[in-house]
């Protein structure tokens, strides 16, 4: 109502937003963790089971930790990401943010890389092992006959070459 007695109304709609409204990020391997018959393994990392309470769109942040250092795994947009990996143990950190994570004045911060944006990372840990069957070895001479001389002084020696060959069915290198 204003001073002459007038009223007027209209609707407004208003929007809130709770800080930081997000879940606790989630990080699952895939279960092919062994490099079977080969040096290394496709492992698929994914942070995809995590959920937004406001189920706003999420951006993940994947990263490896290498000798104390963080190395940046990812784009931001993917919800997995897929690496060959050797036979090793690796330790993976994951952190998310919604597109409406507020920045410490409370203030919606649309979609920037504000790093104090983001969840804390949850790590995991993991390791790729590697399936090694044996090498097997084929004599090539199977049928072989001597004819030993019977003297019991020890002098009398036969030398005969047998050929062989090895064969590993992980294409491993064989040494002798």
């Amino acid at each position: 109502t204003d001073n002459y007695g007038e009223v007027s109304s209209d609707d407004v709609v208003v929007t809130t937003y709770e800080p930081n409204a997000i879940a606790t990020p989630v990080l699952t391997f895939s279960d092919n963790l062994e490099a079977a018959h080969a040096s290394t393994a496709t492992v698929t990392i994914d942070g995809g089971d995590t959920e937004d309470p406001d189920e706003d769109t999420l951006t993940y942040h994947f990263i490896e930790i290498v000798d104390g250092e963080e190395v940046n795994h990812s784009d931001g947009t993917a919800s997995s990401i897929e690496l060959v990996l050797e036979p090793g143990d690796y330790t993976f950190g994951l952190r998310v943010r919604d597109a409406y994570m507020t920045d410490n004045n409370g203030t919606p911060d649309d979609l920037t890389d504000d790093e104090d944006l983001y969840t804390e990372f949850v790590y995991a840990s993991i390791t790729v092992t590697h399936e090694n069957d044996a090498p097997t070895v084929q004599i090539q001479d199977t049928e072989l006959e001597l004819d030993i001389p019977h003297s019991c002084d020890g002098t009398d020696y036969i030398n005969h070459v047998v050929s062989a060959v090895a064969v590993d069915p992980d294409e491993d290198a064989i040494y002798s």
